[in-house]
């Protein structure tokens, strides 16, 4: 495999099957299988893995190896939980830097999530979703909220596809539509008070997975 920068080669690849589902959570990813797949050095491979570990996709053990993360119920409660206020900062911020190019992009987002609600699949509308709340954060022109909401992110990437088992996008449809509408009329409790109840929504829909 012709690489100009082998760590990233590998981050993306695993990363890749992780948001694929090739692997699932708590699946040992094995050293030596990647080096032999992507004939990268294993220094290249313990750093890429390191980079996953940062980023919220894997869990290093010591001793023991490289798993994809697997949530925990406690694990799963912190995620959202932090989320949650995260988000609702963020869109505070956001709402006064909303430009006209910005809200069209959020409403090509819903138009788009409308489209696939007869085809419904998890793994497109975690992309999605994932998209619509991204462009809110980076609008809060905040680093800070931007970098830890994307290690959460991640996680909650890694949650929604495995563990929610909804069947169509409505709900999130209806709270996307709110936060929508409050940041076109600038009402920024009404934005915080969207989002945090999107995030609820998406909380409540993978919890009772934990609950099984």
């Amino acid at each position: 495999m012709t690489t100009t920068n082998p760590v990233n080669n590998v981050y993306q690849y695993v990363r890749k099957k992780i948001e694929t589902k090739i692997i699932f959570p708590g699946h040992r990813i094995i050293e030596e299988d990647i080096t032999k797949e992507l004939g990268i050095s294993r220094t290249s491979v313990r750093s890429a893995f390191s980079r996953l570990q940062n980023e919220g996709f894997v869990s290093i053990v010591p001793n023991k190896g490289t798993y994809v993360f697997k949530p925990t119920k406690e694990d799963f409660i912190n995620i959202y939980h932090a989320r949650r206020y995260l988000e609702m900062g963020a869109m505070s911020l956001a709402i006064p830097n909303m430009t006209n190019a910005i809200i069209q992009r959020l409403e090509q987002a819903i138009d788009t999530q409308k489209a696939m609600k007869e085809n419904f699949l998890i793994t497109e509308y975690a992309v999605l979703n994932r998209a619509f709340h991204e462009e809110i954060v980076r609008a809060s022109n905040n680093d800070y909220y931007e970098r830890y909401l994307n290690e959460i992110y991640n996680k909650a990437y890694i949650c929604l596809i495995f563990y929610d088992e909804s069947r169509d996008n409505s709900g999130s449809l209806i709270t996307h539509t709110k936060m929508l509408d409050a940041i076109k009329n600038k009402d920024i409790e009404a934005g915080v008070r969207a989002i945090g109840e999107d995030i609820n929504l998406g909380c409540s829909d993978i919890f009772l997975s934990f609950l099984k």
